[in-house]
C-alpha cells in the first residue's frame, strides 16, 4: 500500500500548486509501482482514494470577493504558469510566518509563490486561508470547501483480477472484490 496523503493537506488548504505538485509525484510513485507489477505478474495494483478535499476546479467559482477579476479561460495558460514559480506550499508558509504581521506575511507569500500581489488583494490578504482565496485570481484555480467532499473519485486496478473492478464502484464493495480477486473468497 502507498498512500499520496499529502494531496490531503493542500485540499484542506486550498492549496493549487500543492495539489498539483503532490499528484505528479504520486502519478511518478505509480510508473514504478507499475514496473513492478510488470515484473512480479501476480500482482495487482489498485489506485483509488476514500474521498475527495477541497473541491479543486479550474477557472471555477471561488470567493465572491475575489472572483471579478478572475481569468477568463482563454487566460488559463498563463495562469497556470504562474504556478511554476511556487516554491513552497501553504501549509509550510503557514507554519514559517506564525505570529508576523501582515506586511511580513505578505512578502513572505509573494517570495513563496513568485507572485506580486495587486493592491486591492493586499488589503484582503491576510491569513493562509485568505491567501488561498486571492490566489485564484493569479492561477484559476478555484474551491468548493476546505473540507471532505463527495464527488467521485478515481477507481482504477491493474494485474490479475483486474477485471473485478470497474470504474464505478462503491467504495464499500472493494474489500469483497479484492478477496475475491486474490482468491480468499
Amino acid at each position: 500500500m502507498v498512500e499520496g496523503g499529502r494531496v490531503d493537506h493542500a485540499g484542506h488548504d486550498n492549496d493549487g500548486a500543492a495539489a498539483i505538485h503532490d499528484q505528479i509525484a504520486f502519478d511518478e510513485t505509480i510508473a514504478t509501482v507499475l514496473a513492478f507489477v510488470d515484473k512480479h505478474p501476480d500482482t495487482l495494483l489498485i489506485v483509488t482514494t476514500d474521498h475527495g478535499t477541497g473541491g479543486f476546479n479550474v477557472n471555477g467559482l471561488g470567493n465572491e470577493d475575489f472572483i471579478t477579476t478572475a481569468p477568463s479561460y482563454s487566460e488559463t495558460t498563463p495562469a497556470f504558469d504562474r504556478l511554476a514559480g511556487f516554491k513552497k506550499s501553504l501549509e509550510v508558509l503557514k507554519i514559517e510566518t506564525k505570529g508576523a504581521s501582515q506586511k511580513e506575511f505578505i512578502a513572505a507569500a509573494e517570495q513563496a509563490t513568485g507572485l506580486e500581489f495587486k493592491a486591492d488583494d493586499r488589503t484582503k490578504i491576510t491569513s493562509t486561508k485568505t491567501l488561498a482565496e486571492a490566489l485564484m485570481n493569479y492561477t484559476s484555480i478555484g474551491w468548493t470547501s476546505n473540507s471532505h467532499t463527495g464527488e467521485m473519485v478515481e477507481f482504477s486496478a491493474y494485474g490479475p483480477g483486474s477485471r473485478l473492478f470497474t470504474p464505478h464502484l462503491r467504495n464499500d464493495q472493494v474489500h469483497a472484490k479484492i478477496l475475491q480477486a486474490t482468491g480468499v473468497a
